[in-house]
Order: structure tokens, then sequence, then C-alpha cells
């Protein structure tokens, strides 16, 4: 399709405090309006919460009408959204609708590992076969991710537009070596901070100058993360620190001060804390699992992540290696660079233009 057109954009995201997902709504807006081929409608599912102006409020209860959208494909959305060409779920769901349809499906949880989301999270997966029975096309932000929606959900219009950094950080000039290492993320399962908890352990004792700092509000895991750290002898665990959420000048300043990043989550679908610490000049731990290698693309010292010897292996290798880790931050620049806001947008019109063009 050629032309001006208006997508639907699903903001709902940008409401409390903002995950991964959060940051990549607010970006894609912020670049989206930023163009003269299309017009922007912001939206949001919501019956009553304070919505800023400019939002179209989709006047629903939230959790009656997931249901129905599930089982019935009802209630459609068109005469509270108003005209648009393409309407953009990016967190899961998208409404019912006569306007061509994408959904962003950031990973495949709620498909294969259901115990690892929310309760809110599992009702998404029997909205998603529906949309995409009707005739949705699916955005994915891996190749990893998009391998196993194609199967899942028994279609070929998936496609791949990665993300980006979420904080805006630049290398660091003269990082110390042990200083402390990052974890980004909030604690839940899937992020697997008690085994990285266990693993730090095994490392302090033979490191005395090196912390570890969780940066991540508090989920479902921290029953499971208290019990982790009261393994820990004393002196070990008082160099632990849970910062709870972080704003994004915080986030700039750990990336900068902190020895190396650890992601070593069971999955992801991409992994935006390895994009942010590989333009920081962070070298960077992450499980050889999900997006995380495809993403990383050698940068990485890759383990596995449900071996404790195996991640606290490949902090001592990256700490103590200085060639390593030169070599690292320099492979993880040079990746970093491939990823920008501009380009996430620009492939998401791309799709756009493929799903109007297809109608």
């Amino acid at each position: 399709m050629t032309g001006r057109f208006a997508v639907g954009l699903d903001v709902g995201p940008l409401f409390g405090r903002q995950t991964g997902i959060g940051q990549f709504v607010a970006m894609l807006r912020s670049e989206l309006e930023l163009r003269d081929d299309l017009t922007v409608v912001p939206y949001a599912l919501s019956a009553r919460a304070q919505l800023p102006d400019g939002v179209r409020r989709l006047p629903f209860p939230a959790r009656p009408t997931l249901e129905s959208w599930a089982l019935t494909g009802r209630p459609r959305v068109d005469w509270a959204l108003g005209r648009v060409d393409v309407i953009h779920g990016t967190n899961y769901v998208v409404p019912p609708s006569a306007a061509e349809r994408v959904v962003s499906v950031h990973d495949t949880n709620i498909f294969t590992a259901p115990h690892l989301v929310s309760p809110v999270a599992r009702r998404f997966a029997p909205i998603i076969h529906r949309a995409v029975a009707s005739g949705a096309w699916v955005h994915t932000i891996s190749h990893a991710v998009a391998d196993q929606l194609q199967e899942i959900l028994n279609t070929d219009r998936v496609r791949v537009v990665y993300l980006a950094a979420g904080a805006q950080v630049g290398a660091s000039a003269n990082r110390a070596k042990n200083t402390f290492i990052l974890a980004v993320g909030t604690r839940e399962t899937r992020k697997n901070y008690p085994r990285l908890i266990s693993a730090f352990g095994m490392v302090a004792q033979d490191t005395p100058d090196l912390g570890l700092v969780i940066a991540g509000q508090p989920g479902s895991d921290d029953p499971a993360i208290s019990v982790a750290l009261d393994a820990l002898p004393t002196a070990i665990r008082a160099r632990v620190e849970l910062l709870g959420f972080i704003d994004d000048k915080t986030r700039t300043r750990l990336y900068a001060e902190a020895s190396l990043l650890a992601l070593v989550s069971l999955d992801e679908g991409f992994g935006i804390p390895l994009v942010e610490a590989m333009a920081a000049g962070l070298p960077t731990v992450v499980a050889a699992v999900g997006a995380l290698s495809e993403v990383a693309d050698g940068a990485s010292a890759l383990v596995n992540p449900l071996s404790v010897v195996d991640i606290a292996d490949g902090i001592r290798s990256v700490s103590s290696d200085d060639r390593l880790r030169e070599s690292m931050i320099e492979r993880g620049l040079v990746r970093s660079a491939v990823f920008s806001w501009a380009n996430t947008a620009s492939g998401l019109v791309d799709l756009y233009r493929t799903v109007l063009a297809a109608r």
C-alpha cells in the first residue's frame, strides 16, 4: 500500500511502572509520531482508568472482555476506536475489528511454559489463537521466537522486527574490573535469580570486592530469592543488593559502574538489557536459551542457565580474563549498533504496509 494510513496503537503498557514492553511501546510511539506517512491513533483497554488526552478509550472492563475475546471474538472495537487502517496490539492482545490487525508476541511462555507467567498473561494464549485464525499477523522480536510461533499458531504470517536499547546509554571509559555484577529485570521466575545468587556465592568466595546488584521490581520469585539469599554466608549475603524498580537515570549509572551484566534467564524473547549493556561497553554473561545468543551474536559469554556451576564459571572467566573482556566489549559495541528504535519503527511500518497490501 502507498499513501498515508492510520494505525491504532495499543499504549496500555505505558501506564504504571514500565517493563521492557512499556519501553518498546514508548519508543515506538515516539518514532511513529515523527513520520509523515501515517497517523498514530493511541488507544487503551480500560473502563475507568484516567487516560491522557489523545488516547482513545476502549470502554470495556478488562477481565470479562479478554474472556469474551478469547471465546467469541466479540465485542468489536471499531465504534470506540474510530477509523483506522491497521490496529497494532503491542502486548499479546489485539482486539477484534474490521480493520487489519497486527499483534506483538514477545515470547512463547504463555504457550509453552504458562507456569512462568502471571494468571493475567495466561488469558492471552486463546485470544492470540483466535486473532490469528481470523487473519491477524504476528510481530515478534527475534527469529528464535518466530520459529516457535509459526509452529504453535500454524501460520506463516509471522514477521521479525528487533527492538533496541531502552535506556540511553553510552560506552563507559575506565570501567573497573570487579565492582559488581548487574542483573536487570522484574524478579519473576523466568529471570532465574535464585541460581544467579547461588552462582555469585561461589564466585564471591574468591573475589572479595565483587558485589551483586539486582535491579528490578518485586515479582513472583521473591520467596525463592529469599531462600537463595538465606543460604549464603552472612558476609557474602551483605554484598547482594535488591534495588527494586529503577528510573532511567539510575539504570544508566548502573551500566556505567558495573563490571559485567548477568542475564541468565530461563527464556527471553529478545533481552533489552543485553543490548543496553553492550552499548555501554559492559561485558555480558547470558543464558544460551531463547533469543539471547541470537541477539548477542558472539559478543557474550554463553552459559547453561540450569547449572549454577556453569553460571559461576562464566562469571569467573569474564571477570578474570582481560583479553576476553576487551574482546567482548569491542564486539558488543559493534553488535549493539545494529539495534535502534528508528529501525524498529521502520520495520513495523513495512509490516503494516505488507498487511494492508495483502488484504
